[in-house]
Parts: structure tokens; sequence; C-alpha cells
């Protein structure tokens, strides 16, 4: 049922988004977390640099649309969260707000969900996504995103902590 919902959403994401997407294929999460864990065993660090890098192109494609243009960080964030959460990539908690540290709780994201249990965060899809979009507000702060808890290294959820530098 849950594939059902995702694969649905994600359906539904490329006949609203043809013109950003067109010549999109879908992957199921079970490939990517495949690719991802092959990635990780033959290039070790490299393979989050580059998963990183796939989540800030996802965030671009995502911030193109007019709904993303010229907002706050606060709202930014808010609607990317529920963005993020109606197309299955987390399972979103909390956030809190701070003057210079935004956290951002998640109960899954897709990453850690099925992944293997390692001794480090695998959201780096996630985490790549996270520090693009706080760095696209109209304030034109300076963030760092770092996934500092991570379910795959057996923590009770994902926090990603978001530094304004």
């Amino acid at each position: 049922m849950e594939f059902e919902v995702f694969l649905n959403n994600s359906i539904d994401l490329l006949e609203k988004n043809h013109k950003f997407f067109p010549n999109s294929r879908i992957m199921r999460v079970e490939t990517f977390n495949l690719i991802q864990e092959t990635l990780e065993k033959y290039t070790g660090k490299a393979a989050l640099l580059l998963l990183s890098r796939l989540g800030e192109l996802n965030a671009e494609i995502m911030l193109k649309g007019k709904k993303f243009v010229n907002m706050k960080l606060k709202d930014l964030l808010s609607e990317s969260i529920k963005f993020g959460s109606n197309h299955k990539w987390f399972d979103f908690d909390s956030i809190s707000y701070g003057e210079e540290e935004i956290i951002m709780k998640f109960k899954s994201t897709f990453e850690s969900k099925n992944h293997s249990r390692v001794n480090r965060s695998v959201c780096s899809f996630v985490e790549g996504l996270i520090n693009k979009i706080s760095n696209s507000s109209k304030e034109k702060h300076i963030c760092v995103c770092e996934e500092t808890r991570c379910l795959a290294k057996g923590d009770e959820f994902c926090e990603f902590k978001i530094k304004k530098i």
C-alpha cells in the first residue's frame, strides 16, 4: 500500500509538472536504496556527496514553481515540508526555530527507512534538498544543513540542523 501511494504521488507530480520533468522516469524507493548502498560500498563518502547533490538538484526543480518564489525562510521551509510530505520523501515530525539554528525532525526519510543499519547518517539526498531550500529564501541567509541523527544508525528519528553562518 505504501509503495502504491508513493507511486501514485510520483505520477501526479510528473503530470502536474511535466514541463519541469519532460523526460522523467519513476524510480521505486527500494531501487533508490539499492543504488545508494551500492554507491556507498564502492565509492565511500563520494556517494554521500553525489546523493546530496541530487537532493540539491531536486530542490532546484521544486523551487522553480511560482509557489516558492520570494519567500521568507520560515515560509519556504513550511511549504517545502508540505511538498516533501505529500510526495513521501519523509515523514515529518517537528521544526524548531532558534536565533542561529533551525532543527528539523523526521520520523523517517525515504533513505533511512529501508537502509541497512550503519554507524553513520545516510540521508544525504534529504540533507542536500534541505540545504538548497534553506539557502533560497529572500533573506539571502547562508545556511549549512547537517544530519545529526539518523534512523539508519539506530537513532529514534532523523534530525537535521540548519545553521545560519
